[in-house]
């Protein structure tokens, strides 16, 4: 966090504000016509939400952002930031008009100005999207935050980040994306979908593609350390990764997997050894997934691996230093 004062930041922010005002006068007198304005919008109204978010929101930016080096004027120039603002200034009109659906004018015009944002910065925030105060969206090339998303305070986004509906045939159409609370941080990549919740004080890691909610006080990452080290013979089944489930459950997720047995073993100069402090037992099986119930009496977790095998079919897949099994003694959530 870069170490600015209050008094520094302000006396920026009354220079930058000029910049702001403009290009909000710009925004309305180019692409709203006044005789189509409904009688309540008022444009000094909307110019004093927008700017009140936007110093909040350029606070926090400048605060968090190490290549922003406490300047508001950097901040002002990233794509990131000329987003969040062209989003305020929507936003602020339509918090103005009020009852939006009724004024399909309204959404038509604060839709054309989203368009034209998203093609100057890469990032498509849809207006009638939600957002709390204290919105980062650092580098955010490629980002997408769909229209019912409901996002709550100091919430900061990377690149290539899509909070999005989970397929046009499994959601509610008026309640399809995600809803994400206060103080949640999303790294580049990730993918939320559907209509989930993400808890406070949540951070989702690189590249995670999550469809389910996540509790308050959560970290989702990917374990990318999932190591197939032996086959034999048949290559059929494969292994796509494990997902710790409520309690001490596994879920083995891949393909071709009906038919195989399971057991903990310990690697132990290339001797596979049974230990008794470490079980497993199949509780549900079929050609997509196998889940499994774990039960750990040790302390060595990241010293088991898991084997896979069928007898049958010379089958035999050993699956090294099943981290996993850390994931499920911490709470903690791992794709």
């Amino acid at each position: 966090m870069v170490d600015i004062t209050i008094q520094q930041f302000k006396t920026e922010f009354d220079a930058l504000e000029e910049v702001y005002r403009q290009e909000l006068t710009d925004v309305i007198n180019n692409y709203f016509v006044k005789s189509a304005m409904p009688m309540n919008f008022n444009k000094s109204i909307v110019f004093s939400i927008a700017l009140d978010k936007i110093y909040n929101d350029l606070l926090s930016f400048v605060k968090e952002d190490p290549a922003a080096r406490g300047r508001g004027k950097i901040a002002t120039e990233s794509s990131g930031f000329k987003a969040v603002r062209y989003y305020r200034y929507v936003q602020s009109i339509i918090e103005v008009v009020g009852d939006i659906e009724n004024h399909p004018y309204i959404i038509s015009q604060v839709r054309h100005v989203s368009e034209v944002a998203k093609v100057n910065t890469g990032v498509d925030i849809n207006p009638l999207a939600q957002i709390g105060t204290c919105f980062i969206i650092d580098h955010g090339v490629n980002t997408v935050i769909g229209e019912r998303c409901i996002i709550g305070n100091n919430f900061h986004v990377m690149q290539d980040v899509v909070l999005g509906a989970n397929g046009r045939n499994k959601c509610d159409p008026n309640d399809r994306h995600p809803k994400i609370g206060n103080n949640v941080t999303i790294f580049g990549g990730a993918k939320i979908l559907g209509n989930i919740h993400i808890g406070d004080n949540c951070v989702i890691g690189a590249n995670c593609i999550v469809t389910n909610d996540v509790p308050a006080n959560s970290n989702v990452s990917i374990v990318n350390q999932l190591q197939i080290t032996k086959i034999k013979d048949n290559a059929n089944p494969k292994i796509f990764g494990i997902i710790p489930k409520d309690g001490s459950e596994l879920l083995i997720a891949g393909d071709s997997m009906d038919g195989l047995c399971a057991e903990m073993v310990k690697y132990d100069e290339s001797i596979i050894k049974e230990h008794d402090l470490v079980s497993c037992e199949i509780i549900d099986q079929d050609s997509k997934s196998i889940r499994l119930k774990v039960n750990i009496l040790s302390d060595e977790y990241s010293k088991f691996s898991l084997r896979l095998f069928s007898e049958i079919n010379n089958i035999d897949i050993i699956i090294k230093e099943c981290l996993a099994y850390n994931y499920i003694k911490k709470k903690e959530i791992k794709l």
